[in-house]
């Protein structure tokens, strides 16, 4: 019976394994700010559309609304109907898998990354995709397993790796379906 119970569990845990799903946080403008070279779209658009069809689930997240707005709509400066205007919104695009979000007043695309750690699944790897420090540690500071990475080593190494075909893999910790 121990034989079967350890044949169980090594069944189980690989099972485990290849069932992981990565998460992709994208702190947007940061990434396309990297753009015009090393092949980064410059738009949030197209660079969007270059993530939809990765094998994660991708939420890439954009300030909508300058911190000058927002210092404005938190002190009254700003009519009713142009808040209205200026609340998050996110978009399903690709094959589901692809948050598209553009931000409101009532939080930065840097908060809204952080709140949606709290989202995650514990079982999921979490990648988060910035060059600004002090997201990382926010970041690294409520979860200690996310996985910080550079937005010019993930849309060269990474991205390319995510989109193969292939049904299974490990590469640099993302997995695969």
């Amino acid at each position: 019976t121990m034989i079967y119970v350890r044949l169980l569990l090594n069944a189980l845990l690989a099972v485990g394994r290849t069932s992981i799903t990565n998460t992709i946080l994208i702190d947007g403008s940061n990434l396309i700010y990297q753009g015009g070279k090393n092949g980064i779209p410059r738009n949030r658009d197209v660079a969007a559309k270059k993530l939809e069809n990765l094998e994660a689930n991708v939420v890439i997240c954009f300030d909508g609304v300058s911190k000058k707005q927002r210092n404005l709509a938190d002190i009254g400066g700003v009519n009713v109907d142009e808040l209205d205007r200026m609340s998050t919104t996110v978009e399903t695009r690709g094959a589901n898998n692809l948050s598209f979000v553009v931000t409101g007043w009532e939080e930065s695309a840097d908060d809204y990354i952080v709140k949606a750690l709290k989202e995650t699944d514990t079982a999921s790897k979490v990648y988060v995709v910035t060059a600004d420090r002090e997201l990382r540690r926010r970041a690294r500071n409520f979860r200690r397993n996310v996985v910080s990475v550079n937005p010019v080593k993930f849309w060269k190494k990474y991205r390319p790796r995510l989109s193969m075909m292939k049904s299974t893999y490990e590469n640099n910790g993302l997995q695969k379906k």
